[in-house]
């Protein structure tokens, strides 16, 4: 009946990453369709100030987080600013967005699946180290978090990259150099829970659903964008 019940809890909180992850993409689509309405000449400096701003603040947020998610929380308002000022750059940066949109998404949901064993409860970052991960699922977070991370060769790094072209040519120097360094530094919290997560697939339980369809789609997913950046804004036109 235990097993049961959690397995049924599971698919629930799993159900419910998917359909975050999707209102997050349909918000982004959503944004995409009102900032091509709008005058690029009045919208464009507000969106890459605010992208530049929000960037900033979530690196120092994110540096002084204990708590996974918590971190995870902060990233969000980091990659919405990139998202920001890819769309502050106008016609230039509408391809860029919609990639780094999708992403985001799809390295989001495999982390916060990798995640799943652990329900909605908190998770301190020390506590990886004392109550490891199912490898599985440790390589799941691990890739995730490398993805919203921006290493390489992950597909976060040519995101990231697209949004710093049209920044750099349509924003200015300082709004990419802004978005460079928020970037580099906001990697650090990223890389945080890196060597505990990698210990896990050492010493980590073998036993239990350590993977799943959810968790082999997702890896699927980030796998193909990496290697195959273009596919993202082939997919979304």
């Amino acid at each position: 009946s235990s097993r049961r019940r959690h397995t049924r809890l599971q698919g629930d909180w799993s159900s419910d990453v998917c359909s975050s992850d999707l209102g997050k993409v349909g918000a982004g689509i959503a944004l995409l369709k009102l900032g091509s309405q709008l005058d690029p000449a009045l919208a464009g400096p507000v969106l890459l100030a605010l992208g530049s701003g929000s960037i900033l603040w979530s690196v120092f947020a994110g540096l002084a987080q204990t708590d996974l998610r918590g971190l995870l929380a902060y990233s969000a308002i980091g990659h919405a600013g990139f998202l920001a000022i890819a769309l502050g750059c106008g016609k230039d940066g509408e391809r860029a967005a919609l990639f780094y949109l999708l992403v985001y998404a799809a390295s989001s949901a495999l982390t916060f699946a990798g995640l799943g064993s652990r329900g909605t409860k908190p998770i301190p970052l020390a506590s990886l180290r004392q109550e490891p991960l199912p490898a599985g699922r440790a390589l799941a977070v691990t890739a995730g978090l490398l993805s919203l991370a921006g290493m390489p060769p992950s597909p976060g790094l040519w995101a990231k990259i697209g949004v710093l072209i049209p920044a750099w040519t349509s924003g200015g120097p300082m709004v990419a150099v802004l978005a460079t360094l928020g970037g580099v530094f906001g990697a650090l919290y990223y890389l945080r829970p890196v060597p505990d997560l990698l210990a896990s697939l050492r010493r980590g339980p073998q036993g239990g659903p350590a993977t799943g369809a959810t968790l082999v789609f997702l890896f699927a997913a980030v796998a193909l964008f990496t290697a195959l950046p273009w596919l993202g804004s082939r997919v979304f036109e």
